[in-house]
Formats: structure tokens, sequence, C-alpha cells
């Protein structure tokens, strides 16, 4: 799993969100509140935002989706997280997503407080990595 763990809170607008996510070139972010996930936001939950922001014909402005991002909120989007505890092995990890085709999954401790996340990369360097 990777234990650098992106996240934002409910109350964070999306503009936060694609800030951060554009940023670290990421495709997820994890919504957390009192160290627990509360709900994930994928690039795929933004697109219809930011194609609303640019209009029907793509000629938007930047300045439509600064307005939109800052009144739509983390919470107003988010899915809630499917989650996995830490003592469960990889191939669990692995069937979850086959399963949920999901291509990210929240990774949480005994407490449910977030402990990493893990990602179709993290599994395919674990294969590529073991001997």
């Amino acid at each position: 799993m990777t234990r650098k763990i992106l996240s934002v809170f409910p109350s964070h607008s999306i503009h936060r969100v694609i800030s951060i996510m554009k940023k670290n070139k990421v495709s997820r972010i994890v919504v957390i509140s009192e160290s627990n996930p509360v709900g994930i936001i994928t690039a795929r939950d933004i697109m219809p935002i930011t194609n609303f922001a640019e209009g029907n014909d793509g000629k938007g402005t930047k300045e439509g989706l600064f307005g939109i991002g800052h009144v739509i909120l983390a919470k107003d989007i988010m899915k809630k997280p499917l989650t996995i505890r830490d003592n469960l092995d990889l191939t669990d990890a692995a069937k979850l997503m086959t399963e949920k085709n999901f291509s990210g999954i929240p990774v949480v401790d005994f407490n449910s407080h977030i402990a990493g996340i893990i990602t179709k990369t993290d599994i395919v360097k674990a294969i590529s990595t073991a001997e």
C-alpha cells in the first residue's frame, strides 16, 4: 500500500480537490473526518463538473470552473468508500478490487483510521518485485 495518503475534508471545495489531484498526478483522493475515511473522489467523479463548467461546446473558461469549484464541496460528490483492513494480504485486496471494479481502496487499521491506500499500481509493483 501507499502510506502517503492524499486527503481532503468533506468541507473542502472541489477546486481544492482538483488542485491536489493535478499537482500530485493522482486519479483519486480520500475524504477523511477525524482520521477516518468517509468518502473517496475519483477523476471520473469530477468529469461531469468540469464538463459542465467548460460548457457543451468545450469553450468554457477557467473562471467558470473556478467559480463552480468553490461552491461544490467534497461531501457533495464523494462516494462512500469501500475499505480494507491493514492485516489482510495482497490477494484479498486484489480480489476485492476485481469484484467491485475499483482501482484503489483506502486501507484502515484496527480503529478504522486511515493507514494508506492500495491501488492497482501498488499491486503490480508488489508482484513485479516478489521473488
